[in-house]
């Protein structure tokens, strides 16, 4: 039995979903990280959404088309630390002028935008 590549907890904070992912994200899984997260967006009505990519291990290409295409529905505020393993990928792939990104998850729940 293999393990997954992810796990993906979903939290609503004042009016915010935040969707923490631990793991991988990559073509194999993005589709249902992306629709879990689209699909309790839509339920709970949330003004944004935070993804905290802080524990994620490797994303690829996939999770950055997943990003936009989150964004085009319902802002999101990325949550990545400077030390964490993906932090210079989301910078070189322009993640960062897509969503505004944060050191942490209390920091993009704190801000205006």
């Amino acid at each position: 039995m293999s393990l997954p590549l992810h796990e993906l907890e979903l939290d609503v904070r004042d009016g915010a979903l935040v969707a923490t992912v631990v793991g991988e994200i990559d073509l194999t899984n993005v589709a249902a990280i992306e629709g879990r997260i689209m699909e309790a967006a839509r339920r709970e009505g949330v003004r944004v959404v935070v993804l905290d990519i802080s524990r994620v291990e490797y994303l690829d290409s996939a999770a950055f088309a997943a990003v936009q295409r989150i964004t085009a529905v319902v802002p999101v505020r990325l949550a990545v630390a400077r030390t964490a393993t993906v932090y210079r990928a989301v910078i070189v792939a322009g993640l960062d002028r897509m969503a505004p990104t944060f050191d942490t998850v209390a920091a993009a729940l704190r801000s205006d935008g």
